[in-house]
């Protein structure tokens, strides 16, 4: 999922969207643990598994957002949670003054570019330790906001292939040679760049299968 950190100067930017949000079918919401989610008025119910929410249905639906505020405590150097309780159960969430520093850089996320901040690999290996790219560990049910069952799951990279291979290449003809040529970025010793897509289109993957 995709968590938001943002100044706890920055609160009142924040609500101020309430409005704009709702013209989009959207709710902002702050929970008493001490962050705010955004998510869809007609999105998901989640059933209540805890006491100190007292409807039958959390406070919001799924699927959502989570929005952090962050701010430099007395005698510290680092942006943590605002949030004491937070601030004491996620202790490695933290931020140091630089790597947050604007102009930040955007990163492709899903179908938008985000923000992300400065030294981002090695603030992932201190949330996550070396390995993160490698193995993750499934411990929280988004869609019920409860505890799973852990399980360590190997990653799969699911890159996007660097270029589209157009259907017209694809033919009996096709030798090992043309498939080398095809992984290295280039068809019959062109860019495949310049190649005239033409629908519909195939993609290549390294291990020489093509996928419509």
């Amino acid at each position: 999922d995709l968590d938001i950190g943002i100044h706890s100067s920055d609160i009142s930017k924040l609500e101020n969207l309430r409005h704009a949000l709702k013209e989009k079918g959207l709710e902002l919401y702050y929970d008493l643990h001490g962050y705010y989610k955004i998510f869809p008025l007609d999105g998901k119910p989640i059933l209540n598994h805890y006491s100190v929410y007292e409807e039958k249905f959390l406070p919001w639906n799924y699927p959502f957002v989570d929005i952090f505020p962050m701010h430099i405590h007395e005698n510290d150097i680092v942006l943590r949670h605002k949030s004491d309780l937070l601030r004491n159960r996620l202790k490695y969430e933290y931020f140091y003054p630089q790597e947050v520093q604007e102009p930040l850089k955007y990163m492709k996320f899903g179908p938008m570019n985000i923000p992300v901040p400065h030294n981002a690999l090695n603030i992932i290996k201190r949330l996550y330790g070396n390995d993160w790219n490698d193995i993750c560990y499934v411990e929280w049910d988004h869609a019920n906001e409860k505890i799973a069952k852990k399980i360590k799951v190997t990653l799969t990279d699911r890159s996007e292939t660097p270029f589209e291979m157009p259907a017209s290449f694809l033919s009996a003809d096709f030798s090992d040679e043309v498939l080398v040529k095809a992984e290295n970025g280039k068809v019959n010793g062109e860019p495949a760049s310049l190649i005239e897509r033409q629908q519909p289109t195939y993609t290549y993957s390294p291990a020489g299968q093509f996928s419509k």
